[in-house]
């Protein structure tokens, strides 16, 4: 599997199941934690930096798909891509994996901050 695969996996493909499951995440947790007087404020980095990166893929996503329907019309008609069009593709084949990336890294650490937040006793 070449890097190219592995970044359009990661990217365009894993992007569809993340950045949902993310957001749910981040809602329980957030919502979780807010019960708990004042520990509701520690998350809230995670819930902006999450809706931030959530924008980020969205739209690398959207762009990808839009630059990949115009790289198949031309195979289509059987001409070669245009080189700029086949790197506007995978450029944003691998900012939409960057941004998946990160934003799973943020939820990972929201949930462990969580969790180590949740089982301190007070006092």
């Amino acid at each position: 599997m070449s890097l190219a695969d592995v970044a359009f996996l990661v990217g365009p493909i894993g992007a569809v199941g993340l950045v949902p499951s993310v957001a749910a995440l981040l809602v329980v947790v957030h919502v979780r934690d807010h019960a708990v007087v004042g520990e509701g404020r520690r998350h809230r980095w995670a819930v902006y930096l999450a809706a931030s990166l959530s924008v980020g893929v969205g739209l690398t996503w959207l762009s990808y798909w839009m630059l990949w329907g115009r790289a198949f019309g031309y195979q289509d008609v059987y001409q070669s891509v245009p080189a700029p069009l086949e790197a506007a593709v995978h450029t944003t084949m691998a900012l939409c994996a960057g941004g998946v990336v990160l934003l799973g890294a943020t939820a990972v650490a929201s949930l462990a901050m969580s969790r180590r937040t949740s089982t301190r006793t007070p006092g």
